[in-house]
């Protein structure tokens, strides 16, 4: 049977590979999708000459799904256009030509991605496939790590020491064979050059045998810091550095730093300390001669309590006498010397005896009446009861502190004052307590009224103050003296002056006395003096220090009084400043670093200002600021001002308040001064009637030329109407009688409608009657109160909105000719615009009266003229003013004379009157004729 075929089967190894191909697949599918990165295959498209044009996809695991969703089949150009700028694109056509795999990162910031990737690109068949992971997190690390490195670098940098950071090297058993450089601060670089990455031991093996080496090894090893002071003088070194290892990661940091020459120094102390305590025993003795400072020693004795109370002068060296006043001091207890020493001097010593530390300290001594400064030094070991003391006199510092602590009081108190009388009551308080008198007095003094003024005195004790006011001269020669400048100092009264001067002291409790003058400009102006009601011997120094409180008591007096007259001042320019009807602001000019006029800032306004232009300038603020858009004439003008001193004057226009401004710029202070003041002042009324005088004046002008009064009518609207851009304008003639008005003549534009030949009066009741009283004026006839909605009703239907009507009256409540001013929209008419309407009317009125007057008189004349010709008449004319004689044609031909020029000479004329009435001044004249006859005519002409 073992020889027997086997039986063929019907289950063939291709239906097996069936059956588990689904099972392949999907665990294929299972382990792509368990991939943490995205992987994807494309399918490249080829165009018709085979040139891949695109790719699409043919698979993507679940993270791929995650990011691009279902994208199977689709292109890969318009999902994802950004691979081609990127150069992905190009990189999987390489791929699928060469069949060589490419590996890179990218930092992809196109479509929904924003950050770094790393992408595997292998050829899979006729495309690829890639695997990509996001890598962002990891290069933001180390990003991070390497500014962290950078600012570690230039942290190191700065150090003035040598920085050098190791790594160890380990063996295989993990023991430290070595060190590597990892990283150095400049100054490890200056000295060892480029060693990054190389071996400790190579070199510098110096390391090993002193002793670095194991130390380094044993803080890598331990973490415990080693710190030391080392001598090397292995390769280039030979010198004494300071060593700080502390350990890293896995190595360690070493800090050196180059100490030879402190070393060497310290080298030259210890052997000049030597030297010194070879020499101290033969220069003791000088020096403890020489010194300025007193010396002694000192032995201390003790109370059964070990409290020092007492102690021995030793060796006190000259200089002892001249600090303290005491000569011949040595053996001799402190109990001798001074027998009222202050208690904090034993202190001192206790202090230095229990503790073997040097103390300095100072103090008031009553017994020398003087200030000491003593340093206390013990002399022997621990027990000894010796004490060296150093002595110095500091009085004189000590009068100066005092002296400086007093002023600095004296200023801080008189420099929040105010009050002329508090600041001298205040100065005479600090100085009579400092100085400890019974009696400090400041006085003024006016020589040229003789008198001296003390309105208030500090005493102290049941001393009487001295206050008023007394003639100067009373003080005698004391007096003279002070006016030359010199200072009184009387120590006792009883024994330094005459008996007239003790009694005159002795009226006022006075011993002893210190009086200093002030003087300003040659001129005694005030005088400060103490009194002492027991004799007192005055230092130098108190008289000094009452010259100073003199000079600072004056100084803040007069500013006490500049101030109160400044802010009287200060006051009286406010209430002008305040009240003024012209606006004020006060300006300061900006310069740049060149003098070039940059810009100026508003210091201070008055309320006219905002009145003026109708808004605040912004205090604190330049104009730049609020108006970025001034024009830079301003700001030249104000800097100007400021730089010249040269006054300025100007009028402009301000178009958006629709006023006219007159601006006067001066500069306040002299040379140097940045303040200019301006002066501001609303000229649009002056500046409107200088407008309306031109007008009215070209409006006569135009008038006086037309050739008929309707012309005349027709221009004077015309110029109305244009000068305050009406929409129409028009005259109307009252006929109260017929409750009616006639519109004569109209102009205007198509926004109002032409105006009716005639008007229905009835129909505007409430504007007829203001007619009456007054030039009636409509802002907006729909908000004007006062007209009845009969009158509103038919304003609006004739297509007015504003208007003014300027009407002439015969008496009361008779109006008769009017001209009606008339707008499309709302409007407010102005004072000077309705005056000016006024004024129109009235001489437009006028000038039609004339014109009708002269056309009348000039009908008349040919009227006269044609009479005259037909019926042959001789006229003739003599101006009596002139004395010249006018003929007409006719009266030549009368007198047989040919008509000849006028005028005609009066002699010429009397030859043709009768002899007989030659001389009468009036009557009749008879005239001869050609004929042989007499006519008689009147002397009128």
């Amino acid at each position: 049977m073992n020889n027997m075929p086997p039986k063929a089967s019907s289950y063939s190894a291709g239906d097996q590979w069936a059956d588990e191909l689904p099972e392949i697949q999907k665990l294929l599918r299972a382990t792509l999708d368990a991939s943490m990165d995205m992987i994807q295959v494309f399918q490249a498209i080829r165009n018709e000459q085979g040139h891949i044009i695109d790719f699409t996809w043919l698979l993507n695991n679940h993270a791929a799904e995650k990011v691009y969703g279902d994208v199977v089949g689709k292109s890969l150009l318009q999902r994802q256009p950004g691979v081609v700028e990127e150069g992905i694109f190009e990189i999987f056509k390489q791929v699928v030509d060469t069949g060589e795999p490419q590996h890179y990162e990218k930092h992809y910031v196109h479509e929904q991605f924003n950050g770094w990737f790393h992408q595997s690109v292998v050829k899979l068949n006729d495309g690829v496939a890639t695997t990509t992971a996001n890598i962002t997190s990891r290069k933001t690390a180390e990003q991070q790590l390497q500014q962290s490195r950078a600012f570690l670098q230039s942290v190191i940098d700065s150090s003035l020491d040598i920085i050098q950071v190791f790594k160890a090297v380990r063996g295989e058993a993990g023991q430290i064979l070595d060190f590597v450089w990892v990283m150095n601060n400049q100054k490890a670089v200056a000295q060892n050059g480029e060693v990054i990455g190389k071996s400790l031991l190579e070199l510098n093996p110096g390391v090993v045998q002193a002793g670095i080496f194991d130390h380094m090894v044993e803080v890598a090893q331990t973490g415990v810091a080693y710190e030391h002071e080392q001598y090397y003088n292995h390769e280039q070194f030979d010198g004494w550095f300071y060593l700080a290892l502390v350990k890293t990661d896995d190595g360690v940091a070493m800090t050196t730093r180059d100490i030879s020459r402190q070393k060497r120094a310290e080298g030259e102390v210890l052997r000049l300390k030597e030297e010194i305590a070879r020499k101290a025993t033969d220069k003791y003795r000088i020096l403890f001669e020489t010194i300025d400072e007193g010396f002694c020693v000192q032995e201390l004795l003790f109370d059964q309590h070990g409290e020092v109370d007492d102690l021995i002068y030793h060796e006190a060296n000259q200089a002892f006498e001249r600090h303290t006043g005491f000569a011949d001091i040595n053996g001799k207890r402190a109990s001798e010397v001074f027998p009222h020493i202050e208690p904090n001097w034993f202190g001192a010593l206790q202090r230095v005896y229990q503790t073997g530390v040097a103390q300095r300290t100072e103090g008031y001594n009553v017994d020398t009446q003087r200030w000491l400064t003593a340093h206390y030094s013990p002399v022997g070991g621990a027990g000894s009861p010796f004490i060296a003391a150093v002595f110095q006199d500091i009085t004189e510092r000590k009068r100066r502190e005092q002296q400086q602590a007093y002023l600095l009081d004296l200023n801080d108190v008189l420099r929040s004052m105010a009050d002329p009388i508090a600041i001298q009551r205040a100065a005479m308080r600090i100085l009579g307590e400092h100085l400890g008198v019974d009696r400090a007095i400041y006085a003024e003094v006016n020589l040229d009224e003789d008198w001296f003024d003390a309105t208030d005195t500090y005493t102290r004790k049941s001393v009487q103050p001295v206050t008023g006011r007394f003639p100067f001269t009373a003080f005698g020669p004391a007096g003279e003296l002070l006016k030359k400048g010199e200072s009184l100092v009387i120590d006792d009264v009883r024994t330094e002056v005459d008996e007239d001067a003790q009694k005159a002291f002795y009226s006022i409790d006075v011993l002893a006395v210190v009086a200093v003058p002030l003087v300003k400009n040659g001129k005694l102006v005030a005088d400060l003096s103490v009194h002492q009601t027991t004799p007192r011997h005055w230092q130098d120094h108190e008289v000094g220090l009452l010259q100073e409180t003199a000079e600072r008591t004056w100084a803040a007096v007069e500013r006490a009084k500049a101030e109160a007259a400044l802010r009287e001042s200060e006051e009286k320019f406010r209430t002008v400043f305040q009240s003024i009807d012209e606006g004020v602001s006060t300006l300061e000019a900006i310069f740049d670093e060149e003098g070039k006029a940059v810009d100026y800032r508003y210091l201070e306004n008055n309320p006219v200002v905002k009145t003026i232009f109708g808004f605040e300038w912004p205090v604190g603020k330049t104009v730049r600021e609020f108006l970025p858009t001034v024009e830079p004439y301003w700001i030249e003008t104000i800097c100007g001002v400021a730089r010249t001193g040269e006054r300025v004057r100007t009028e402009y226009p301000v178009e958006s308040l629709q006023r006219w401004i007159s601006a006067h710029f001066s500069r306040i202070g002299g040379e140097g001064s940045r303040q200019v003041v301006a002066v501001y002042e609303d000229i649009t009324e002056r500046k409107a009637r200088e407008r309306q005088q031109t007008f009215l004046l070209r409006f006569s002008d135009s008038l006086r030329i037309q050739p008929n009064p309707d012309a005349l009518a027709n221009r004077a609207l015309q110029l109305l109407a244009e000068q305050l851009e009406l929409d129409r304008c028009y005259i109307g003639v009252y006929q109260p009688a017929q409750d009616r008005a006639d519109i004569t003549h109209q102009v205007g534009n198509t926004r109002v409608p032409p105006m009716p030949d005639t008007i229905c009066l009835s129909d505007f009741p409430q504007a007829l009657r203001i007619s009456f009283e007054r030039t009636l004026v409509i802002d907006d006839f729909s908000q004007t109160e006062g007209l009845s909605d009969t009158d509103k009703r038919n304003i609006g239907t004739l297509g007015l909105r504003a208007l003014v009507a300027a009407t002439l009256r015969k008496g009361e409540n008779n109006p008769y000719w009017a001209i009606v001013a008339v707008s499309a929209v709302p409007r407010r008419w102005t004072p000077n615009e309705i005056q000016l309407i006024e004024e129109v009317t009235e001489r437009t009125w006028a000038a039609l009266e004339r014109a009708r007057v002269e056309e009348a008189m000039q009908e008349s004349e040919k009227r006269l003229r044609l009479v005259i010709e037909a019926t042959e008449l001789a006229t003739w004319e003599w101006n009596l003013e002139t004395n010249q004689v006018y003929w007409n044609e006719q009266h030549f031909k009368l007198f047989g004379m040919t008509p000849g020029p006028n005028p005609v000479s009066p002699d010429d004329f009397m030859r043709h009157v009768h002899p007989h009435e030659r001389s009468l001044p009036s009557g009749a004249f008879m005239i001869r004729s050609s004929v042989p006859c007499w006519k008689t005519v009147p002397n009128a002409g």
